[in-house]
């Protein structure tokens, strides 16, 4: 996991290869900590080096999506395999997030 605020207000999240319930802990304590101490207003999950992802993943997304929402901020997927927008499709997220092949897509 890497944790880096870009210029502007929004942190990019890149995730780790494999994403359960251990992974996420670390990566929900120090997310929300950027966002609420920090004043993050988008939150962009990067999933270029992730491999697999269990419903941990969809419960870390989600849950930024509300802390980040209430702040009137978009979260974002990058990145993301077929099988990694699979599972996120199937749980219903592409209704609430934005996922975008890379970053670029998003400047459009």
């Amino acid at each position: 996991m890497n944790l880096g605020r870009e210029e502007g207000s929004y942190l990019r999240i890149l995730m780790p290869e494999e994403i359960d319930h251990h992974q996420t802990m670390g990566i929900r304590q120090s997310a929300d900590k950027k966002i609420l101490e920090e004043g993050v207003r988008d939150v962009v999950f990067d999933f270029r080096k992730t491999k697999l992802m269990d419903s941990a993943g969809i419960g870390l997304i989600l849950g930024r999506y509300r802390t980040i929402s209430v702040f009137g901020g978009n979260v974002y997927v990058v990145n993301a395999n077929e099988r990694i927008c699979g599972i996120l499709k199937a749980a219903g997220l592409d209704k609430m997030i934005k996922i975008l092949a890379t970053e670029k897509e998003e400047e459009r």
